[in-house]
């Protein structure tokens, strides 16, 4: 070997030592307690790992994994060690819920250029973190008698849990305290269940506490035994399934009570009818034993019909509860009918009360009734007979003694043989001052004036009692009554008259009527004031002259109107031929007016006749009076119309004529012989129309004749 190969072994040879040199200097040591990690799901945990440094430099350590850093974390994430020194590292891990099975947990030191790796496994499971301290599962209990169960719940898991607890079945009837919460870690709660089934629930019940640990996913189930026994048992017996009775008929229905049980115990009976009543709310029974119970029907509030009628009956120990469900069939047997005043009687006087009964079934019967209740009320006729269908009249006979009015109940039976049917019956007795109460009014006007005339007012028996009453006014001579007294019965109106003759020496004014009517049965004494109005009517006649004057002076100025408004008409006709329309018009309005006038006259005159009048047909003659008058007033102004458009219509024929003649002229002015004659024409043609006319119209129709033959004679100088 030559000395170059020599120097290269020696130089390879210094260089590995100065390099294990070198790591000897800068090395550490990492190691765990547990190669294997046993994890919960949902649990929280935490665990170390130590490194050591092995060299002789200062290390600088970063530490790291490889498993997801949500749920596992290294606390620190670096470290620094001495020469020598060595640290505690740790690990949190905080498991999700859904993950079990094994997971390898690789945790990585570096330091420089120097990187070690530590292995570990971890088993992950779901574990139970649910223990229940319960004293007992078995619970002996009774019917309807409630229970409570206390248990302990405890979290030994190694985090918080929400617990979900439940019952079943009967989970309605079951009550849990607290059904929902969270409880923390190594933590315990009180938890109560409260039972209270149906009372017909016997025998051995099966439950199933059910605990549910939401987070971890585990269902938990503790049963639990619920012995019932049958401490209060009973039972009810009954014979008839449907009942049929009348209204206002009472009935005993019986029913058997039988206490099955090992106790004496005691029972309250019910029904869900106000009409139905058991003869006693409470009644006891020793065990074993059997007792009757009777039940009163009676149906005086309710109408035809068929009713459900339910039975219940109850322990009072142990509330047990036992129903018995019938159907009643209510009839209407006989109809009563009456009024408040059929069934009124008079303190101190004897009066006859009734009512009408009927009998509404298809058979013959023969009815006794008998009033019980009141010793002062008796019956006249107490038995009868009574076809379907038939009704009769029952009176009775109310004797009231002094002191006793107001309201008393009474029962009226009534018995067929079959059944007995008690009607109650409110007999009103009322003070004997109000037994004969009187009504008095009047419609009438009671203004008169100095005339011999009767007014009428009304008296009416208001009371309970056919009566005989006296009458008396107190008053002036020239007032009397036309009667003294009189027989009202109960009810009863009858119409009377005061009799007034004031002469011309009573002066005008108003004069008050005390009228005082009393009663012969009672002796109560009534008074009613009438005020009659005196005034003079000795003008009344000249209200008629006075409208007839002014009827007339209308009608007279409606004429002048008229004739003058004819003489326009007929020199506007010689101008133009169609005002003709306008003269019947301007009549129609006037006519029309006075018509409207004329029924404002007559509705003022009719309301002062029916003031003032106070016979009996004054105010039909004076109404009769005015319209017979209005009536020929109107009657003469349309004769005077008719009349004055013939008068109108020769005129206008006239008129029409000489306007002829005049356009003749002008249009042949030197035919002479033709003028004389269409001028003699015209003559005898006005002539003959003057003929017809009346004296008055002849005369205007010879100064127009004259008027034109003086036109004719300046025409012909011209």
């Amino acid at each position: 070997m030559d000395i170059k190969h020599c120097r290269l072994i020696v130089l390879l040879l210094f260089c590995i030592a100065l390099c294990q040199t070198a790591i000897a200097a800068s090395d550490f040591q990492a190691s765990a307690r547990h190669a294997s990690l046993g994890l919960c799901s949902c649990g929280e945990y935490k665990t170390d790992l130590m490194l050591k440094n092995t060299g002789t430099d200062i290390l600088s350590i970063d530490i790291s994994t490889v498993l997801d850093p949500k749920w596992v974390t290294s606390v620190p994430k670096k470290i620094v060690l001495q020469k020598g020194e060595q640290k505690s590292v740790y690990l949190y891990m905080d498991v999700p819920c859904d993950i079990t099975g094994e997971y390898a947990l690789k945790t990585k030191f570096t330091s420089g250029s120097i990187t070690k790796q530590l292995d570990q496994m971890m088993v992950i499971k779901k574990c139970s973190n649910t223990q229940i301290a319960m004293p007992t599962q078995e619970i002996q209990t009774c019917p309807c008698k409630k229970e409570r169960l206390t248990f302990e719940l405890r979290n030994i898991g190694a985090f918080d849990e929400n617990y979900i607890l439940n019952v079943s079945p009967y989970s309605d009837n079951i009550k849990i305290s607290n059904s929902s919460f969270t409880l923390e870690k190594n933590s315990r709660r009180n938890i109560t269940i409260d039972f209270d089934l149906p009372c017909d629930t016997i025998g051995l019940q099966t439950f199933n506490l059910v605990i549910y640990a939401q987070k971890n996913d585990i269902l938990s189930k503790l049963p639990i035994d619920y012995n019932i026994s049958s401490c209060y048992d009973f039972a009810v017996q009954n014979t008839d399934n449907e009942i049929s009775l009348c209204r206002n008929a009472k009935k005993t229905y019986s029913i058997q009570v039988e206490n099955k049980g090992d106790i004496d115990n005691i029972y309250n009976i019910s029904t869900n009818l106000d009409w139905v009543k058991s003869m006693g709310s409470l009644i006891k029974i020793e065990k074993k034993s059997t007792k009757d119970v009777n039940i009163i029907i009676f149906p005086d509030s309710v109408g035809e019909g068929i009713y459900d009628l339910a039975i219940t009956t109850r322990s009072m120990i142990g509330g047990l509860d036992k129903v018995i469900n019938k159907k009643i069939d209510i009839t209407e047997c006989y109809q009563i009918d009456y009024d408040k005043n059929d069934l009124t009687a008079c303190e101190g006087n004897e009066k006859d009360i009734g009512f009408t009964i009927k009998n509404l079934d298809d058979a013959k019967k023969t009815v006794q009734i008998v009033p019980e209740g009141l010793d002062w009320i008796k019956i006249k006729d107490p038995t009868i007979d009574m076809l379907p269908g038939q009704e009769s009249r029952i009176m009775l006979s109310a004797d009231a003694p002094s002191g006793l009015h107001g309201k008393h109940s009474m029962i009226l039976k009534i018995t067929d043989g079959k059944e007995t049917i008690d009607y109650p019956m409110i007999i009103s007795v009322i003070e004997n001052e109000r037994c004969s109460l009187v009504g008095i009014y009047s419609d009438s006007d009671m203004t008169i004036g100095h005339t011999h005339v009767q007014l009428p007012f009304v008296i009416e028996n208001k009371g309970i009692l056919n009566d005989e009453f006296s009458l008396a006014i107190d008053t002036g001579s020239w007032i009397t009554l036309e009667k003294n007294e009189i027989d009202l019965k109960q009810g009863e109106k009858s119409v009377l008259y005061f009799d007034l003759d004031p002469g011309s020496d009573i002066p005008d004014g108003k004069y008050g009527v005390d009228l005082q009517v009393k009663s012969k049965k009672t002796g109560a004494t009534y008074e009613k004031t009438f005020i009659v109005k005196l005034s003079d009517r000795k003008y009344m006649p000249w209200v008629l002259i006075i409208v007839i004057a002014f009827v007339s002076l209308i009608a007279i100025i409606s004429i002048l109107n008229r004739r003058k408004d004819r003489e326009i008409i007929k020199v506007q006709l010689m101008r133009d031929e169609s005002n003709e329309e306008k003269q019947t018009s301007l009549l129609s309005i006037i006519t029309i007016g006075f018509v409207i006038m004329l029924s404002i006259a007559g509705y003022f005159i009719f309301i002062y006749i029916k003031k003032y009048s106070t016979g009996k047909y004054s105010l039909l003659i004076y109404y009769a009076i005015y319209v017979i008058v209005s009536v020929l007033i109107l009657a003469f102004l349309v004769m005077l119309f008719e009349k004055g458009k013939k008068k109108d219509h020769k005129i206008d024929i006239k008129s029409i004529k000489e306007k002829k003649l005049e356009q003749n002229t002008k249009s042949r002015p030197n035919n002479k012989k033709v003028e004389q004659k269409i001028q003699k024409k015209t003559i005898k043609t006005t002539s003959d129309i003057v003929d017809n006319f009346s004296e008055h119209d002849k005369a205007e129709s010879k100064k127009l004749s004259e008027k034109t033959k003086k036109q004719m004679a300046r025409r012909k100088k011209n």
